[in-house]
């Protein structure tokens, strides 16, 4: 428990206006040296989207100082690795194919008072294709995190997190954040039953790949009705 607390993050660090202004500035300075890197659009398109990039950050910015005080939590980490940098990687004891090892990086690891974490993975875009990962506000405990092995971060990166702080039986949520879509957040708690499916999807995953079994499944192409010839 000794990380718990991360070097650096005070707990009582909870963004307000100060973290807000940093977030602000960081933005404009991001963004007036993008159009002298040749990354930008037109101006005129340019001007319009960093108009909806600072409409994103307040709203987001908003929001997650709401959810932090719900939850009484705190960051204590972000980017943060394992497998990588020295850090150990997470380790997966499959039930046939046996341990299989995973790097990567959390976006967002948040501790909070009751000694539980949550982990936050940014996405942008609409979400689609997220639809059977519940939204937080219409939670259902059956429901499948790994969506039948088409969506592995959340279990992983919940089990990793764990990990990372030295707390390995501790409580964790995770989440898929949309910021894109204002509050809209996909997951939920990753308990035992959550690590079993992603065990027996990658079970499955790695007997196929150990025995040179790689199946196509091309989506299906949606068809287009032509309009009628004379």
């Amino acid at each position: 428990a000794a990380r718990w607390q991360r070097p650096g993050v005070r707990r009582a660090s909870r963004g307000g206006a100060a973290g807000t202004t940093r977030a602000w500035a960081a933005l404009e300075a991001a963004a007036v040296a993008l159009p002298g890197r040749g990354r930008t659009v037109r101006a005129v398109l340019w001007t319009v989207q960093r108009a909806r990039l600072q409409r994103v950050l307040v709203r987001g910015l908003a929001h997650d100082s709401s959810l932090r005080r719900q939850r009484r939590s705190w960051p204590i980490a972000v980017e943060a690795a394992f497998g990588r940098k020295g850090v150990e990687p997470l380790v997966v004891d499959l039930p046939t194919h046996g341990p299989v090892s995973f790097p990567g990086y959390i976006d967002r690891i948040d501790a909070t008072e009751a000694r539980t974490l949550v982990v936050v993975d940014y996405k942008t875009g609409s979400g689609y294709g997220y639809d059977a990962i519940p939204k937080q506000t219409k939670q259902d405990l059956s429901a499948d995190l790994v969506d039948r092995g088409r969506k592995l971060q959340l279990v992983l990166y919940g089990l990793a997190a764990r990990q990372l702080v030295g707390l390995p039986k501790t409580e964790v949520e995770a989440w898929f954040w949309f910021v894109d879509k204002g509050d809209l957040h996909r997951g939920g708690r990753v308990d035992l039953q959550q690590e079993q499916r992603l065990k027996s999807v990658l079970d499955v995953f790695v007997g196929g790949i150990r025995g040179g079994s790689y199946p196509a499944h091309p989506r299906r192409a949606r068809r287009v009705p032509h309009p009628p010839t004379s």
